[in-house]
């Protein structure tokens, strides 16, 4: 995984754009937009059934992402085109801040539900949301969360199967070593330390 400061530096440069360009707006369009605002207010929608979670947030202490877990499901449906071999779907509501230090985007995929106290040296990371469980998830309002932008906060929900033997999940933090590429920089092909960390989820 690459990890480069030239992009944050471009993405630094549209933000600056688009405040000017809020900047340039007419005198009274802001007031306008306000009272329009008030005069439809956007509806409530309810959130799905989850139960919440008591956990520690997972940190990286290099890139500065932190993922926090909210919620959890663990009597999902299991979908008509779910694998063979009788797996049941776990759902695991998260809200991510994608750090700042680096350019790259936090995907989905860092982020894993495993079993408790796993042997993560002989358990697949890495498979959050898979094909088969995505849209059953987003037909019942449990949207996935998707790449999060540097810089930026999302919510949403990672979904994966397990054995139907499993009780006690652990979600799991895990971005691997790569190499910084700062063209033109000094610290250009810098190697850059992995991060994973480890919470239990408990519920309630």
């Amino acid at each position: 995984m690459n990890m480069r400061t030239t992009q944050l530096f471009a993405v630094a440069g549209l933000v600056i754009g688009a405040v000017a360009l809020t900047g340039c707006s007419a005198a009274g369009q802001p007031d306008v937009q306000r009272r329009s605002a008030s005069a439809s207010p956007t509806p409530t929608v309810s959130a799905p059934p989850s139960t919440p979670v008591t956990a520690d947030t997972l940190r990286d202490d290099v890139s500065g992402t932190v993922v926090r877990p909210l919620a959890i499901v663990t009597d999902f449906p299991v979908p008509a085109d779910a694998p063979a071999g009788g797996v049941k779907p776990v759902l695991v509501e998260i809200r991510v801040t994608a750090g700042t230090k680096f350019s790259n985007d936090v995907m989905e995929s860092a982020v894993s539900i495993t079993r408790r106290d796993a042997n993560l040296d002989l358990v697949s990371l890495g498979l959050s949301n898979p094909d088969d469980l995505s849209p059953a998830m987003s037909k019942a309002g449990y949207t996935p969360i998707g790449t999060v932008p540097n810089g930026t906060t999302a919510t949403g929900w990672i979904g994966a199967w397990m054995n139907p033997d499993t009780t006690d999940y652990d979600l799991v933090y895990d971005r691997p070593a790569g190499t910084l590429l700062h063209v033109g920089g000094s610290d250009n092909g810098k190697e850059i330390a992995g991060s994973r960390s480890i919470t239990t989820l408990t519920v309630g």
